[in-house]
C-alpha cells in the first residue's frame, strides 16, 4: 500500500464512523512491524459509540489493506490547550474545532 493509498482510505474510513464527540483522528503506519494503529480524539471519555465508530473504521482499513498484520483503535479525550493540528498522522479534524481555533 502507498501512502496515499492508505491516507484515502483512512479519511473515507473515518468519515463515515465518527460520532458527534469525535474532534479529530489520526493514523499511523510502521513499515517495518506492518502495525496500523487509528486514534480518534475526543472532547469528552469515550462512550460505546465512539469505541464502537473507531472499531468500526479499524475494520474497513484492515479489509482494504491485506498488508496490516496489527492494529490497534484507540479513543482518547484531548486534553483543553492541545491543538490537533499537532498530531502526527492527522486524517480528520471537526470542523467547529477548526473554526474554535481561528
Amino acid at each position: 500500500m502507498t501512502n496515499e493509498e492508505l491516507t484515502l482510505a483512512s479519511k473515507v474510513a473515518i468519515t463515515r464512523n465518527i460520532s458527534a464527540h469525535t474532534v479529530a483522528a489520526t493514523v499511523t503506519w510502521n513499515d517495518d512491524s506492518r502495525r496500523l494503529v487509528l486514534t480518534y480524539y475526543l472532547d469528552q471519555e469515550a462512550t460505546e459509540e465512539d469505541e464502537e465508530q473507531c472499531e468500526l473504521a479499524l475494520g474497513d482499513l484492515l479489509a482494504e489493506f491485506s498488508e496490516i498484520v496489527s492494529a490497534e483503535g484507540n479513543c482518547l479525550r484531548l486534553q483543553a490547550g492541545n491543538d490537533p493540528n499537532n498530531l502526527n498522522g492527522l486524517m480528520y479534524m471537526r470542523m467547529l474545532y477548526l473554526d474554535a481555533l481561528s
